[in-house]
């Protein structure tokens, strides 16, 4: 039997909160789904052409109207639903916002971007897209909030 995985890429987003410097804040999206709202980094698949690290940068500006810079890679993950048998391989990056772009039209998949602490994305974790958002999360913690180079990640056309 043949498996087709799909290739999806997100990005761990973190800043300062104002309100509490020991908190720091993450960039999360809602977005409703066919199981209902559903919490999640910004992410989506990987298009034809595009470098991993390309369609991290263009799902954040799409989902979020923020512009990032990858600084590292956070971790290879792999996913299977066992209601459908579909898998997916998820490439997480952490990024920096570099700017937002006001200008870029709203999401079609109707996402909303909104800034969460750790503990408010444990509060919802029944409404995780999938268990990669906490564990892509947690490996960016435990890791001192870095990842490996994000030039361990290539692409190769030919």
């Amino acid at each position: 039997m043949s498996v087709q995985v799909k290739v999806a890429v997100s990005t761990i987003i973190q800043k300062n909160n104002p309100s509490d410097p020991t908190r720091p804040l993450y960039l999360m999206v809602e977005e409703m789904t066919e199981d209902g709202l559903r919490i999640n980094q910004p992410s989506g698949h990987l298009e034809s052409g595009e470098t991993p690290e390309e369609g991290a940068i263009r799902e954040v500006l799409e989902e979020t109207k923020h512009n990032v810079y990858i600084n590292s890679l956070i971790g290879v993950y792999m996913f299977t639903r066992a209601s459908n048998g579909a898998s997916f391989l998820r490439i997480c990056f952490h990024g920096t916002v570099s700017s937002v772009d006001d200008s870029v039209p709203e999401d079609e998949d109707k996402t909303k971007p909104i800034w969460m602490t750790y503990a408010e994305i444990m509060d919802r974790e029944a409404e995780h897209r999938n268990p990669m958002v906490r564990e892509c999360l947690e490996n960016f913690i435990d890791n001192g909030y870095t990842g490996v180079s994000k030039h361990t990640v290539k692409s190769f056309f030919i």
